[in-house]
């Protein structure tokens, strides 16, 4: 009967097939020189030393080296491949979250260079963090359309601490507002020093959204239960064109000053 081979599974764990086979030939010889662990590996002796001192690093084998004595190899205890397993788990959790915190702006950068609108694309709440909290970086007023029911419901810690900072930078904003019993109550006389509001008919379903102009750039916040996304898109046509389309609404849409509207929108 042939001896149980582990090469396939400690390749499936993260070896390389000459790590692998290293590995498993001090398992199975114990203690050994060099010499001896590379020719039942099928190794040069050469390799082998490489392939040892990798294998060092990994945790994965100890040596003792003793005055006028061979130096001996010694596999770790196999729960060393475990653990080496789950902190390679871990690294690669560490860097996908590294590239989720830089692949909307490399993106963008990276369709900017080649002349294509930059889109920059995020989820959850610190996703639409990131989105709201770029519209501070704004040198000009911003330009927002809000549903300011859904900003309540799912977003009013953020949205609470955004609406300090841009107070405490005097970054100004015109809103346009769905126009319902909740919203008229809430801007009456709210950051008037900063905010500069108007209703606009409200539909008969809420867009759940909020939607910025500012310097260049269109962002949106999705608001729903089953999702918070949130997209920045650099672009000056898509810009100009959301920017004319709001001045429009603007001049067309009714003031904080205007009568109570009825319960029921319509």
């Amino acid at each position: 009967m042939e001896p149980l081979s582990f090469t396939e599974h400690l390749k499936q764990a993260g070896l390389t097939e000459d790590q692998a086979r290293l590995y498993e030939s001090l398992v199975e010889r114990g203690p050994s020189p060099a010499s001896l662990a590379a020719r039942k590996a099928g190794l040069s002796r050469t390799l082998a030393y490489k392939i040892l001192s990798e294998l060092e690093v990994l945790g994965l084998v100890s040596k003792q080296e003793e005055a006028g004595k061979v130096t001996l190899f010694t596999a770790s205890h196999p729960l060393a491949l475990k653990e080496m397993a789950e902190r390679k788990e871990r690294e690669a959790k560490d860097a996908l979250s590294a590239l989720e915190g830089v692949m909307g702006a490399m993106t963008s950068a990276y369709n900017l260079a080649g002349g294509k609108p930059g889109v920059e694309f995020y989820e959850g709440e610190e996703g639409i963090r990131k989105v709201i909290m770029d519209t501070l970086k704004s040198k000009s007023e911003l330009l927002s359309y809000a549903d300011i029911e859904a900003v309540g419901r799912y977003a009013k810690p953020l949205n609470d601490e955004y609406v300090a900072l841009r107070k405490h930078r005097n970054i100004k904003k015109r809103m346009l507002v769905l126009e319902t019993p909740t919203s008229r109550a809430f801007y009456g006389n709210k950051n008037p020093d900063i905010t500069d509001v108007r209703f606009i008919k409200a539909p008969a379903e809420p867009f759940g959204s909020v939607m910025h102009i500012y310097d260049g750039k269109i962002s949106y916040l999705t608001l729903s239960e089953e999702r918070l996304l949130g997209v920045i898109i650099h672009d000056e046509h898509i810009f100009r064109t959301h920017k004319y389309l709001f001045e429009f609404a603007w001049e067309h849409s009714n003031t904080t000053q205007k009568r109570p509207i009825p319960t029921t929108p319509g």
